[in-house]
């Protein structure tokens, strides 16, 4: 698990290992970093303990999703985390119906 000075350049620069994926950690905030695949995707990740298993959230793919909005929402999930919840085993927010029939034709 190497450790990086985490900038818009040196993700550019990341490159796919021959070994396969690499995850890269982020020297100013801990557990947030960029799993570089071995075709060469990246994508942001937190990794975390919750409950005692070791787990990894996917925040999102690179450059779709930049630096900056991806530390941020590691800075959120983080929040999560500290407060006991499980980021990755939460499902999505979704929209609720606003009447009885939206909620029969759901």
């Amino acid at each position: 698990m190497p450790r990086i000075r985490m900038t818009d350049r040196t993700v550019q620069g990341l490159r796919a290992s021959a070994a396969g994926q690499v995850d890269y950690y982020d020297e100013r905030l801990p557990r947030f970093g960029i799993r570089v695949s071995g075709r060469g995707r990246k994508s942001w990740i937190v990794l975390y303990r919750h409950a005692g298993r070791v787990r990894r959230l996917t925040l999102g793919p690179y450059p779709a999703l930049g630096l900056a909005d991806a530390r941020a929402l590691a800075k959120d999930a983080l929040r999560l985390i500290a407060l006991g919840r499980d980021p990755a085993g939460e499902e999505p927010m979704q929209r609720r119906a606003e009447t009885f029939e939206e909620l029969t034709r759901e």
